[in-house]
């Protein structure tokens, strides 16, 4: 299972470098693709730290503590859509 964790996360580093390497007209769409490529890169490292707790026994306040980081990744993420340039 954290093996696909692991692959997207070489995916998305993989396409990250191709897109931010590249020049960009500074428009609403650019802005919010750049915000969803970098909070997924930050789920997929959670996701397999989450993983890797839970699977070595950690303590019950770290695992609880990446749980509620992930709780925010979430909102984050599902409040992107919403983004206005100010």
């Amino acid at each position: 299972m954290v093996y696909i964790f692991i692959t997207s996360l070489i995916y998305l580093i993989t396409i990250a470098c191709i897109y931010f390497s590249k020049k960009r007209i500074n428009n609403v769409d650019n802005k919010l693709y750049s915000i969803i490529i970098v909070l997924n890169i930050i789920g997929v490292i959670i996701d397999i730290s989450q993983y890797y707790l839970i699977i070595f026994n950690a303590s019950d306040h770290i695992i609880h503590f990446v749980s509620r980081l992930f709780l925010i990744y979430i909102l984050t993420w599902t409040s992107c859509p919403f983004y206005k340039k100010k």
